[in-house]
């Protein structure tokens, strides 16, 4: 005797009095089955987003990274700035003060007075 197994295209066929379930339980069951195959097909559908999610994420993270890494050169580059600005500012003051020095120093202000008597007696 063969078997719905046996023939493919018969695999389908049951014959008469091989189930001996009642019908009800056997469509609970399919149904259940059903139920069961959708959840997994959803959250296989689930996963699917939630891994593009992810890739998304990573993608932004990367840009956000390199964004993040030019700023610093950006600051680097202008506290840079900031610092030659500053070291520049102490030389001129340095020289500023120099200047200060030399004019008010008697010894200069004697040389200053000597060339004004010498220029008015020269013209």
């Amino acid at each position: 005797m063969t078997t719905p197994a046996d023939k493919p295209d018969q695999a389908s066929a049951v014959e008469p009095g091989a189930i001996d379930f009642d019908d009800a339980a056997v469509s609970l069951e399919a149904v259940k089955i059903r139920r069961h195959v959708a959840d997994i097909d959803g959250l296989r559908e689930l996963i699917d987003i939630l891994i593009a999610a992810v890739e998304a994420l990573r993608e932004r993270v990367a840009e956000l990274e390199g964004e993040i890494e030019q700023a610093i050169k950006w600051q680097q580059f202008y506290m840079n700035k900031a610092e030659a600005a500053e070291a520049r500012e102490v030389e001129l003051a340095g020289w500023v003060q120099r200047a200060i020095d030399v004019l008010t120093d008697e010894r200069i202000k004697n040389v200053f007075a000597l060339a004004y008597v010498h220029g008015q007696e020269y013209s």
